[in-house]
C-alpha cells in the first residue's frame, strides 16, 4: 500500500479531518481527541477486504441472503452498514450532515453518508460506491462462488488487493486485550458458549480481534 485517504466529517468528536493512511501511520494527541474514532473508521475500510471474502467464502449474495435475486452491492452494504453501527453506535443520534469518504485509489472509493426518513427524521446510513468499485461488484454478480477452491480464494484475495491497493490483512488490536490474554486457553469454550445475542453485545473490535487469535 502506498497511501490511502480518510476523510471524516462530523464522526463521534471529530469535526473534520483529511489523513493520509500510509504504509506506517502515528496518531497522537490528548485522551477524547478522536484517535480512536479515527482507528476505527480506517479499521472499518480497511477491512471491506474481509466483508467482501467472507461473503464469497459463504456461497455468494445468493446463499447469504437466502435470495435468488440478491446482488453484491446490497449484500455488501447490509454487512457494512451491521459493522459500522457496531463499531460507531446508533446512527439516529449522528448529524445529518455525518459523512466517512476513504480513497483507496483514484478508481476506487468508498463514501458513508446519512439518508433522513421522511417519516420518524431519522438519519440511516447509506453508502456511494466509485464506479470502479461499482464494475468491481457488478462482474462479481456474474460469477459463481459455490464450493469456492483456495485457488480461487487466493485469486479473489489478489485481485482485491490490487484494485485497493492493500496487501495487507487489517487487525485492530483492542487495548484492553491483557484479559483475552489470561484466558487464551479458554477463548474456544467462552465463544462456543455464548448465543448469537450475547455475541454481538460484545464489543466488535474485542469480539473480531479474539475470533482471529
Amino acid at each position: 500500500m502506498i497511501s490511502h485517504v480518510l476523510k471524516l466529517k462530523h464522526l463521534g468528536p471529530v469535526q473534520e479531518c483529511v489523513l493520509t493512511v500510509s504504509r506506517f501511520t502515528v496518531l497522537t494527541g490528548p485522551q477524547s481527541n478522536g484517535k480512536s474514532t479515527v482507528a476505527k473508521a480506517v479499521y472499518f475500510f480497511r477491512s471491506i477486504k474481509q466483508d467482501i471474502m467472507n461473503i464469497m467464502m459463504q456461497g455468494g449474495p445468493k446463499m447469504v441472503a437466502g435470495r435468488s435475486d440478491a446482488r453484491w452491492e446490497h449484500t455488501l452494504k447490509q454487512r457494512m452498514r451491521d459493522k459500522l453501527l457496531q463499531l460507531f453506535g446508533t446512527s439516529w443520534i449522528m448529524p445529518a450532515d455525518m459523512e466517512m469518504r476513504y480513497s483507496y485509489t483514484d478508481q476506487f472509493w468508498l463514501r458513508v453518508y446519512l439518508t433522513e426518513s421522511w417519516e420518524d427524521s431519522r438519519n440511516f446510513v447509506d453508502f456511494e460506491f466509485s464506479e470502479g468499485f461499482q464494475e468491481y461488484l457488478n462482474d462479481l454478480d456474474t460469477h459463481s462462488f459455490i464450493n469456492i477452491t483456495q485457488g480461487q480464494k487466493k485469486h479473489e484475495e489478489d485481485l482485491l488487493a490490487r484494485k485497493l491497493d492493500d496487501p495487507y490483512e487489517t487487525v485492530f488490536v483492542p487495548a484492553g486485550r491483557n484479559l483475552i490474554t489470561l484466558l487464551s486457553t479458554q477463548l474456544n469454550y467462552i465463544f462456543t458458549s455464548l448465543d448469537e445475542l450475547q455475541l454481538r453485545n460484545m464489543d466488535y473490535i474485542t469480539r473480531k480481534y479474539t475470533e482471529l487469535i
